[in-house]
């Protein structure tokens, strides 16, 4: 992670989607930074699209 914690894993709840908006819900199992690794076929892209973003989750 980035805040150089070993690579830890959280349960993922897809929501309802919503205007073409994808959602999820992550319950980490401890506070602080998370870097969040995400990954999606997208329509009319041949390899599937990555990236990764750093997020603070709120209780």
């Amino acid at each position: 992670g980035p805040a150089g914690m070993a690579t830890m894993t959280a349960p993922v709840k897809s929501m309802p989607a919503k205007g073409g908006v994808y959602s999820f819900e992550v319950v980490p199992g401890m506070t602080g930074t998370w870097a969040l690794h995400l990954a999606a076929k997208v329509q009319g892209e041949p390899e599937t699209v990555r990236g990764t973003i750093n997020a603070d989750p709120v209780k």
